[in-house]
């Protein structure tokens, strides 16, 4: 009988984990959270989904922790952008509010969300100031602004289509509020 190590299992462990993790963000692309079972996640990795219960201790557990590293990703991409429009624009925002917004419906708790890599007011800030040349450490406030509209967007976008723009048209709503959020961030950073 063979004698499995300890390092062993530890490694199989964080690879079941990360392909739990990875399996659960590539559905989540595509479907709201509310329609993925357990059972799917598990049958894409082909493991047992009581590894689910065992690993992230609920199906939130597991899409807290898809939050957070999706977080952890915009965050960084949150240095790189140019403009505001770029992060509306940006692949991964859109899934990200709305995963967020479900899991604070299925109960996960508000200091929680924001704590669990949320695209942060430090990079925000950290972006902002050189986007501006202004040493932005002190206006706090308007990255925490500009985290809620570009999450709020994301989230209701759909019902503001129509009234941010006359045709309803998306392309169009998403440059409207993109030009509406930078003529905010203007007028916030005018002395």
């Amino acid at each position: 009988m063979a004698v499995t190590s300890r390092t062993h299992l530890i490694r199989d462990r964080e690879r079941t984990e990360a392909a739990l993790v990875a399996a659960a963000r590539r559905l989540v692309v595509d479907r709201p959270y509310e329609s993925i079972r357990v059972r799917e996640i598990a049958d894409v990795v082909g493991c047992n989904h009581g590894l689910i219960t065992h690993y992230f201790g609920t199906k939130l557990g597991l899409f807290t922790r898809v939050l957070r590293e999706m977080g952890d990703e915009l965050n960084a991409s949150i240095e790189r952008l140019e403009t505001p429009r770029e992060l509306l624009d940006h692949s991964m925002t859109g899934t990200y509010w709305r995963l967020m917004a479900a899991l604070l419906e299925a109960g996960l708790d508000p200091a929680e969300a924001l704590n669990a890599g949320a695209p942060g007011v430090e990079a925000i800030v950290r972006q902002g100031s050189r986007v501006t040349g202004r040493n932005l450490e002190s206006d706090r406030a308007i990255a925490g602004f500009l985290l809620l509209a570009v999450g709020g967007y994301q989230v209701f976008g759909d019902v503001f289509a129509s009234t941010i723009t006359p045709s309803g048209d998306d392309a169009e709503a998403v440059e409207a509020f993109g030009r509406m959020i930078t003529l905010i961030i203007r007028g916030l950073l005018a002395e």
